[in-house]
């Protein structure tokens, strides 16, 4: 369960990361194309398509940590959060995992397969959509790998 646990954790920061990647780039892209004003039409689906992209990240991870002390309180863990709380509670035991550890890591994978899935589907679609706006438009492109 724990390898299992690690591997979904290396999935969800590859996630992540792949995501942090692409906003950055928007914001960027969003920042040099305000200096055109021919190009509002851009400004609104790069803000749109950005927020896609937060909504699914912040799924996957808590997007309002300020790092100080009570972020615990003050907001819910989300998908990382929790698989990491659930290894810490596995692999403190000298027992196998309880039928309630592998209840909750069956919820928690299903979860990562979920927005994962919805990931793809907003790269795949929307964003690919988008991307063709791009070369139309002679803007360039967004490095998605």
């Amino acid at each position: 369960l724990m390898e299992e646990l690690f591997d979904d954790m290396n999935t969800i920061s590859g996630h992540i990361n792949k995501i942090e990647r692409i906003r950055r780039q928007l914001l960027d892209l969003k920042e040099i194309i305000k200096i055109k004003k021919d190009k509002k039409d851009i400004i609104t689906a790069i803000d749109s398509i950005h927020q896609d992209f937060v909504i699914i990240e912040s799924k996957m991870t808590q997007l309002m940590v300020t790092g100080t002390g009570q972020d615990n309180i003050r907001f819910p863990s989300m998908l990382l959060e929790r698989i990491d709380y659930l290894a810490s509670v596995v692999a403190v035991s000298d027992f196998p995992p309880t039928d309630e550890h592998l209840e909750v890591y069956k919820i928690l994978k299903d979860r990562l397969v979920t927005y994962g899935a919805e990931l793809d589907t907003l790269i795949n679609g929307k964003f690919k959509d988008f991307m063709k706006i791009l070369n139309e438009k002679n803007i360039g492109a967004i490095v998605v790998e």
